[in-house]
């Protein structure tokens, strides 16, 4: 099909989206009327719709709605009998890019990356831990256990060899083997992210090279909260550390507290969620039945508006 307008050049894309409006996440603002010219997988050009002669294997009309760019969910556990249950519901929220962080097998992943980018699944990019890196005594039988410095390469090197994205630490390995953990993964061109060890603080984990700290892990041995106000300079010395080492911090403010608060409806009526899986539904309603041991919930109810403060 073909726009036609003034009498400069005509432009060639494969797809055109005519008359949209453009979110501009930079700068917060709402830009009406754009043309967005896409071939393959890049926006070639965005510009005032009308502007330019475009000529397009495929025009979607965008009047009345908004393109931005996709999201990211970086702390994601797939766990699903099949990734096809799960993988299109990330897409449909706007989520084109997730990490899984260990708990879904490998293989599975592996298969659903083939599938995503021959077209015949839809789901987001996928960067994969495929296991969790634990101490002596792991939580989840899937993972590695990894205790002393001698574990690292035997245990690793496997994982490493399939082609994992990013390496997944628990906080009861280790501190100094923590550490070491990350060296190597540097060493092999890999991203870590993890809990930290108990005893440390962010700018420790910082310090040591991890990529990004997960839950707000060591959050509380940072920054002190009193009278619902955060020291700025507290917050400022962390800021710097984690600038200065190119560390990230995963909030997870949503995650299984919001499951299993039981006083809370999010999970099990907010719009959309017919489209769960039936046994998840089944899964999340067992754990909200069950629920949390009474300081364990009021713990993580003391926590949130901590931990709301310190992301903001």
């Amino acid at each position: 099909g073909l726009v036609l307008t003034g009498c400069r050049p005509t432009l060639h894309a494969d797809i055109l989206i005519s008359d949209v409006s453009v979110i501009d996440v930079a700068t917060g603002q709402v830009i009406d009327g754009q043309d967005v010219l896409i071939e393959g997988e890049v926006i070639r050009q965005v510009f005032s719709h009308g502007d330019r002669r475009v000529q397009a294997d495929s025009i979607i009309v965008g009047e009345g709605r908004y393109v931005m760019p996709g999201l990211w969910d970086m702390h994601v556990h797939v766990r699903s009998y099949d990734p096809e249950d799960i993988l299109p519901m990330f897409v449909a929220y706007g989520v084109t890019g997730i990490r899984d962080l260990g708990l879904t097998s490998l293989s599975s992943i592996k298969q659903a990356q083939a599938q995503i980018s021959e077209g015949s699944m839809v789901g987001p990019r996928i960067i994969s831990s495929g296991v969790i890196v634990e101490g002596a005594e792991p939580r989840f039988r899937s993972s590695l256990s990894v205790s002393s410095r001698e574990d690292i390469a035997r245990q690793l090197d496997p994982v490493v060899e399939q082609g994992v994205g990013v390496i997944k630490l628990f906080q009861n390995v280790p501190g100094e083997v923590f550490q070491d953990v990350v060296a190597y993964a540097e060493e092999k061109g890999l991203k870590t992210a993890g809990h930290i060890p108990d005893e440390w603080d962010q700018i420790q984990a910082a310090n040591s090279g991890l990529g990004s700290i997960e839950y707000m892990w060591g959050i509380k041995n940072t920054l002190a909260y009193e009278d619902d106000r955060l020291d700025p300079v507290e917050v400022s010395r962390l800021a710097d550390a984690l600038l200065a080492q190119n560390t990230f911090q995963t909030p997870t403010l949503i995650n299984f507290s919001s499951k299993l608060d039981r006083e809370s409806e999010e999970f099990t009526n907010r719009p959309g969620v017919e489209y769960s899986p039936a046994y998840h539904r089944v899964w999340w309603d067992v754990i909200r039945a069950a629920g949390l041991e009474p300081e364990v919930e009021e713990s993580m109810r003391a926590a949130r508006p901590f931990e709301t403060a310190v992301v903001r």
